[in-house]
């Protein structure tokens, strides 16, 4: 736990007084009688208590400088200020049909608010609506248009295993400009677990995808689709893991592959993949074209002549106070100095480790100013007196923006401040805005980091590392001592093999297509966690990381009675043995089925017992590993790091023929 703040400053004046007359008596052995304020001593003892005083508060107080340096030595720095992100769908009004990056927008009818920026340039394309096309049941293709319009999740790919392909049709009122310069782009809202964030979130990983997808674009009848070199295809959902955007270069052979439909034209995309190996079917909510990642900062230019400066400390540049704070480590200064030469000056927090000759300077957020040494820890700046009048001796670019403010809603319509003719349609909420963090805050933040786990010693580091994994989402994970995939009926010393349960969707609201019930991590997830656990092992272990086994189990009901709706008790029970075996939400505390936890009877009765509601539960069998299911007061034990996969549950109702007592006679 972390330890407790020390409190230095624990005494005032008063009881520093206090202290030193009780022992006046023992000290002067008598001698010193007289203890009012007019006594001399008297006096000096308050002064020497209001010096101490003053000396211990000065102890306690820890400046911000020495903070840092401290924290520094541990491996921390404090959070410097965050700009939030969303995804606009943009729009131009005028000839022009690309949007540069650096577009600054706001928002639309509002007096004062942020002023994002677009992070890339994208061509824009006439597109009046979107299709999906995907295969369906016996591999027929399905149209899933008017789900996507209505906003309902579109499963595009199976995870089967198999080759698969899905076709996004963007019906076009004019051809795409070929030789554009910049890529077109599509937002694809992807289905993705909690803990895998969206791509334009600041704190997203990047792993490797759960399965290699391709993308490919129509040439017209009767030619086949052509395939986009992978390198110029920008994937920002990662092979549909997370929500992104995704931009491809505008080939100069695409071409509709169908006539005109009402004026528009089918130019059809293709996501295609040899081996679908996703733990559940990626699906989308939304596809999006002509979307582009913003971010709440801009770059503001100034220019400056000064001439008046004098060689002495506390020198400082005011900057435009109508513009947004400014970003302090995204400051860029250059000073044409005496020597006639223009020199560059970098941002630093604090100078507490600078010298008399270092070019630096800090950035007083709050007060939009840069600040530079006093010539013994930073260098004062000797800006070019000579520079003529029209001319400037200091160049400024200044990143404004960032902190809280920029967490801006989704659905909001945003104007070019610029380029007025563009204009904007925020997808999805501004994230990851944030102030920079105070030494309060960077206290309790950092005083907590004595718990974080990063290295992997025992068991249970391996589990939390392994479901901490940044950019994949692990529910669970199992750690064994001395278990080798290569060799599993002997103990090695030094191996460690961490089985790894992957999310699936769970919840009565999941569609039964969609719902898996023995999940299976992707290969990047593997891949992911893999090389989490190779940073943070302890030398001379080896770590295997490997999917979990599932031993495939059956189960036979038998129940006394005669149920009114004998199909609807089979599915309560079939439902409730699933749930109480699912390695996501079964077992006695609902958190998954425990590794190795073997399978009793009389558990799996219980559990039967409170499905049924008309009848009497006689007996369950178990079978394992394809086994029928045979009767057995004895507990089926699975091996010590196995799950169980349901496969079937078979229900049948006998008539209860037990005697009965009582009745009319």
């Amino acid at each position: 736990m972390p330890l407790p703040p020390l409190l230095l400053d624990d005494l005032d004046w008063a009881q520093l007084t206090d202290a030193a007359r009780l022992r006046i008596p023992a000290l002067s052995a008598g001698q010193w009688t007289l203890h009012a304020p007019v006594d001399p001593g008297i006096t000096l003892i308050e002064l020497y208590a209001w010096l101490l005083d003053q000396r211990v508060y000065m102890l306690d107080r820890v400046p911000e400088p020495l903070f840092r340096a401290v924290i520094g030595l541990l491996g921390e720095s404090m959070q410097p200020v965050s700009a939030a992100r969303t995804v606009l769908t943009l729009e131009r009004s005028g000839p022009l049909t690309e949007i540069p990056a650096g577009t600054a927008l706001e928002i639309a009818r509002a007096a004062t608010g942020p002023v994002f920026s677009t992070r890339e340039g994208i061509q824009l394309l006439d597109v009046a609506r979107v299709g999906v096309v995907t295969p369906g049941p016996g591999g027929a293709l399905v149209d899933h248009s008017n789900d996507l319009r209505e906003q309902r999740s579109v499963t595009l790919l199976p995870a089967d295993g198999g080759g698969s392909e899905a076709r996004i049709i963007l019906y076009l009122r004019t051809a795409p400009t070929t030789g554009a310069t910049r890529r077109f782009s599509l937002f694809l809202d992807v289905d993705a677990p909690p803990k895998v964030l969206p791509e334009w979130n600041p704190e997203a990983a990047d792993v490797p995808p759960p399965a290699e997808i391709t993308w490919w674009y129509s040439r017209g009848t009767p030619l086949p689709p052509q395939p986009f070199a992978a390198v110029t295809v920008h994937d920002g959902t990662r092979g549909l893991r997370r929500a992104g955007v995704v931009r491809f270069p505008v080939p100069a052979d695409w071409a509709p592959d169908g006539p005109a439909v009402g004026g528009l034209y089918p130019y059809s995309l293709f996501v295609r993949t040899r081996a679908a190996t996703f733990t559940f079917r990626p699906t989308v909510r939304r596809i999006a074209p002509n979307a582009a990642i913003a971010e709440h900062r801009r770059i503001v230019r100034e220019d400056r002549r000064i001439t008046d400066w004098l060689p002495l400390p506390g020198l400082g540049i005011t900057l435009d106070v109508s513009s947004a704070p400014p970003v302090p480590n995204a400051v860029r200064l250059h000073i044409r100095e005496a020597d006639g030469q223009w020199h560059r000056w970098l941002p630093v927090s604090d100078f507490a480790r600078s010298g008399p000759a270092d070019r630096l300077f800090r950035v007083d957020r709050a007060r939009r100013r840069i600040e530079f040494g006093d010539g013994f820890t930073g260098r004062i700046p000797r800006p070019d007196r000579t520079v003529p009048a029209p001319g400037t001796n200091v160049h400024i670019a200044v990143t404004v923006g960032g902190g809280a403010d920029g967490n801006v809603g989704s659905g909001l319509s945003w104007t070019g401040t610029d380029a007025a003719d563009v204009r904007a349609v925020a997808r999805v909420s501004a994230v990851g805005g944030h102030d920079a963090e105070t030494l309060d805050q960077a206290r309790v933040r950092i005083g907590g980091l004595l718990n974080r786990v990063e290295r992997a010693v025992t068991l249970g580091d391996h589990v939390t590392l392994a479901e901490a994994t940044s950019g994949v989402a692990i529910a669970r994970a199992h750690a064994a001592v001395g278990f080798h995939p290569g060799h599993p009926c002997t103990v090695v010393p030094g191996a460690v093999t961490v089985f790894v349960l992957p999310w699936a969707p769970r919840g009565d609201d999941v569609d039964p297509a969609n719902h898996v019930a023995a999940p299976i991590p992707d290969p990047g997830a593997l891949a992911a966690v893999r090389a989490h656990l190779e940073h943070t092992r302890m030398v001379g272990t080896e770590v295997w990381v490997c999917p979990p086994r599932y031993r495939t189990v059956r189960l036979a009901v038998q129940v006394l009675g005669d149920p009114v709706d004998a199909a609807a008790a089979r599915v309560r029970i079939d439902q409730a043995l699933r749930r109480f075996l699912d390695p996501l939400e079964g077992g006695d505390d609902g958190t998954g089925w425990p590794f190795g936890g073997p399978i009793r009877p009389s558990v799996l009765m219980r559990e039967a017992i409170r499905a049924v509601r008309d009848g009497e539960v006689d007996l369950v069998a178990i079978g394992l590993d394809g086994a029928a299911p045979s009767e057995s007061c004895d507990e089926v034990r699975l091996g010590p790091h196995d799950l169980p996969a349901l496969a079937d549950v078979a229900v049948t109702f006998q008539p209860d023929s037990r005697a009965r007592s009582g009745g009319l006679r």
